[in-house]
């Protein structure tokens, strides 16, 4: 699912850009809903770090990237149909494992961020991925987003050493059952929307 559709030309190819850190063109109606503070937030991020943990594991948690008051406003939004897919989430919603993959181009990494205090807003919901290994267990894990923190994962399949080298590991997220309340994220799905 995605919240919205970004150009892949507005991505530069590798997180650390020529000013370290990726540039994303979103809507105008995230951009003023988000305000400027995201830009500074995202350039203080340890992009090594995050590589680091991307090539550990698949994932990398970011600190906080919205304010409460952003978040709201985002989810606010989801009402109305025509400006984005909404991932909404009420109790007894959940999603299948899946890859977000549209079109041939597809951007190796996928951001989505928690609009709802976990625990208080809803309760359940979390973020599952799976890791389809080779000659191996699947490797799951399950990731609760704070309210405004956002996850980086994989989309489609991520490097992991083998004894010939190296193989690709598919990798799947969905969202388990959300018990109670009402559950909102933005995805941000990086494709080619020509």
């Amino acid at each position: 699912m995605t919240a919205g559709s970004v150009r892949s030309g507005a991505v530069q190819d590798r997180l650390d850009g020529p000013d370290g850190v990726g540039r994303v063109t979103a809507s105008a109606e995230l951009a003023g809903a988000a305000g400027a503070d995201v830009g500074e937030c995202v350039r203080a991020m340890d992009w090594s770090a995050l590589a680091a943990e991307l090539d550990a594991v698949g994932c990398a948690p970011t600190g906080p990237l919205l304010t409460a008051a952003q978040c709201q406003e985002i989810a606010e939004l989801y009402g109305d149909d025509r400006r984005f897919r909404s991932l909404r989430y009420r109790a007894g919603d959940w999603n299948a494992l899946h890859r977000d993959l549209y079109g041939e181009l597809v951007f190796p990494l996928q951001v989505v961020i928690g609009l709802d205090a976990p625990g208080v807003d809803y309760t359940g919901g979390e973020l599952l991925l799976v890791e389809q290994r080779m000659r191996a267990q699947s490797r799951g894990g399950a990731h609760t987003l704070p309210r405004g923190h956002a996850l980086i994962f994989t989309t489609r399949d991520r490097p992991t050493p083998s004894v010939r080298g190296w193989s690709a590991s598919p990798m799947r997220h969905g969202v388990s059952t959300v018990r109670t309340g009402e559950r909102h994220s933005l995805g941000l799905i990086f494709r080619d929307a020509a």
